[in-house]
Formats: structure tokens, C-alpha cells, sequence
């Protein structure tokens, strides 16, 4: 029997390019902003009403990746994701 395999990919929420005092941050590290991590956490109910369910999360090493992964998570059964570096953009910020 051939088991069917389904992918969501999702990309970050918004991002952060400006610490508090407004000075630019390197965009390899800018972190998801308090709009962002709304984004992801509306989206990750969603999921969860729909009842869709993750064996699996990836995230890159970015840290808004990592945060991402990290609010998603906290809605699924399995509740840990898996950082790959190989999922990191190409050239970031650039």
C-alpha cells in the first residue's frame, strides 16, 4: 500500500528589521515582531481546528524560523521541531 505524504510549508511571520531603539538589525537575525508572532500563532490554531496534525517540523537555523517552528509546535501532539541547516536562505539579507 502506497502511503500518501502531505507538506505544509509555511514561512515566517512578520519580521523585526529595528531593535527597540530603532537601529537597524542584521537580517540574518532580526526576530519575528509582536505582529508576526501573531501571525503564526492565528495561524497555527487554525491547524489545530482543522485538525491537522504534524508527525514533523523543520525549520531552518534563522531564528525567526526558529520561533516560528517553536509557535506552531506548541499546538501540534508532538510538540518539537528539528533545525536543519540546509533549510537556511541563500544570501540572506541580501
Amino acid at each position: 500500500m502506497i502511503k500518501s505524504v502531505r507538506l505544509y510549508f509555511a514561512r515566517h511571520g512578520h519580521v523585526s528589521y529595528f531593535d527597540d531603539e530603532q537601529r537597524p538589525v542584521n537580517p540574518k537575525y532580526a526576530p519575528l515582531s509582536d505582529r508576526g508572532r501573531g501571525q503564526i500563532r492565528q495561524l497555527s490554531k487554525q491547524f489545530a481546528e482543522e485538525e491537522i496534525h504534524f508527525d514533523h517540523i523543520y525549520s531552518s537555523t534563522m531564528p525567526r524560523a526558529i520561533e516560528t517552528a517553536k509557535l506552531i509546535a506548541k499546538y501540534q501532539r508532538h510538540q518539537t521541531h528539528i533545525e536543519l541547516d540546509a533549510l537556511r536562505e541563500i544570501k540572506a539579507g541580501r
